[in-house]
């Protein structure tokens, strides 16, 4: 069974199916709502149901007020359909050359910024195009579908390697082999398959207002690479950086910032 989703104010639609989440089912269609984390946590993807039955999943239950869902707010990463909807949503506009697309990238340097944190960075396959915003983030897919996401730290450059800002979570199943832990550590030359870019979170170039960043810890890794791009394409927008941290040397680019 299926249910058609009509977004507004666009008017898209799209095809859900029965116990498929609403965004996924969204980005199968290439109609891109407002996403990052896609657990619920970061809140990116909420919208409004203003017609039709559906599941909010436990996460958005866990997330948002009783008020909120009593109003048919929601997150549209835990939400499935149970009956035709209409939804009330913003939509991203991506360029055309912005792919979402698997393949494998080459571990070519390892270089530990602090106690707890790791530069990677990756090289991708000579053949392939890998086209991303400032901002996005990529997946690493592993046995059984596994997945760990992280933000790029890096403005695009023609040649340029992508960089990520890996923090160690003890017992955490790609940081652990990140930093030696365990019998199978990550080494460089070594061949990892990832999924990108993915994500909304990147600068809206048709504003002129001004730009707050707030971030902490290694969320300032996609912030980096905004910033970067803002620095490149001579952007003249008031940029305003709040960088925090539990300990001082959780500041571990603080020279760059």
């Amino acid at each position: 069974m299926s249910f058609k989703v009509e977004v507004m104010p666009s008017g898209h639609q799209f095809v859900v199916k029965e116990g498929q989440i609403v965004l996924d089912a969204a980005l199968d269609a290439g109609v891109i709502l407002p996403y990052s984390c896609r657990s619920g946590s970061c809140v990116s993807c909420k919208g409004k149901v203003l017609e039709g039955d559906y599941d909010p999943g436990i996460g958005t239950e866990q997330i948002m007020s009783p008020d909120e869902m009593a109003e048919g707010y929601t997150l549209f990463c835990q939400t499935t359909a149970q009956s035709d909807l209409v939804i009330e949503s913003t939509e991203v506009r991506l360029e055309t050359d912005i792919i979402t697309r698997k393949m494998p990238a080459r571990v070519i340097k390892l270089e530990q910024l602090n106690d707890d944190v790791m530069l990677v960075q990756l090289q991708m396959p000579s053949t392939e195009t890998f086209r991303y915003k400032p901002g996005q983030y990529l997946d690493f897919i592993f046995k059984d579908n596994v997945r760990r996401s992280y933000s790029i730290a890096v403005a695009p450059e023609e040649g340029k390697a992508i960089e990520l800002h890996v923090r160690h979570m003890p017992g955490g199943m790609f940081s652990d082999r990140l930093f030696g832990v365990g019998e199978r550590p990550v080494k460089v030359r070594e061949i990892l398959r990832i999924e990108g870019p993915l994500g909304t979170f990147f600068l809206r170039e048709e504003s002129d207002k001004p730009i707050i960043f707030v971030a902490s810890g290694t969320g300032f890794s996609p912030i980096k690479a905004v910033i970067e791009d803002i620095i490149a394409k001579g952007i003249s927008r008031p940029v305003t950086l709040y960088w925090g941290g539990r300990r001082p040397h959780d500041l571990y680019m603080n020279d760059l910032a």
